[in-house]
Order: structure tokens, then C-alpha cells, then sequence
């Protein structure tokens, strides 16, 4: 079975240290998430989390590979908020822009060539 890349929100006590935060996305592993501990990005409180009794926890993004058809079972965790899948991005560039821009890096010929 293959790994997609995601990304995971998910929701840690605000009294966590960065330590158990940590420990804490560790524990997805059994879950079948591989995730990059270089990639642990803190978020602002979703609007009106505040008001619903949440401001004891915060939020956090982690980036990592996941085993195909195991999403179901790690959005069931009830600190995983969301996942989403982390596909390169790139610009969109219309066919007819893409030959021009393969014309402009050919070398031009000279007006003298035959």
C-alpha cells in the first residue's frame, strides 16, 4: 500500500510544552502518519473557538506521509481537527504561453541564416 503526503491540524492542551506537543504528534504514528518533526507550525485559534469553551487548547499544523486508507481512522482521533492533502503547487501556465515561453529560450536565429 502507498503514502500520500498531508498535511494534519490538530488540537494540543495550551498548556502543552513543546516537548509533549511532540510526544503528542509522535503518538499518530500508530495511526500509520510518518511526520516531519522539522515541520511543526503553530495556528491561531479557528474564529469563535474561544467562545465555545476551547481556549484551553491550541492548534498546530504537521506535515507528513500517511498510508493510504488510513485517513478514516486518524481523523476519528479526537484531537485531529482536519487533513488535508499537501500536493506541490504550482503556477498554471495556458498551453499557448508555455510555446511562447519555449520560443523565447531558443536562440533566435540570425536574419541572415538560410
Amino acid at each position: 500500500m502507498g503514502q500520500r503526503q498531508v498535511l494534519v491540524e490538530m488540537r494540543v492542551p495550551r498548556s502543552a510544552s513543546v516537548w509533549r506537543v511532540r510526544e503528542l504528534a509522535g503518538q499518530l504514528t500508530d495511526y500509520g502518519f510518518d511526520w516531519d518533526p522539522d515541520y511543526l507550525v503553530p495556528l491561531e485559534n479557528p474564529a469563535g473557538e474561544a467562545r465555545r469553551g476551547n481556549e484551553e487548547y491550541r492548534f498546530i499544523l504537521l506535515r507528513g506521509r500517511i498510508e493510504e486508507g488510513r485517513e478514516p481512522e486518524l481523523e476519528a482521533r479526537s484531537d485531529v481537527i482536519r487533513i488535508w492533502s499537501d500536493a506541490p503547487i504550482a503556477p498554471f501556465v495556458p498551453a499557448a504561453e508555455e510555446a511562447e515561453a519555449e520560443k523565447a529560450d531558443r536562440p533566435r536565429k540570425s536574419p541572415f541564416a538560410f
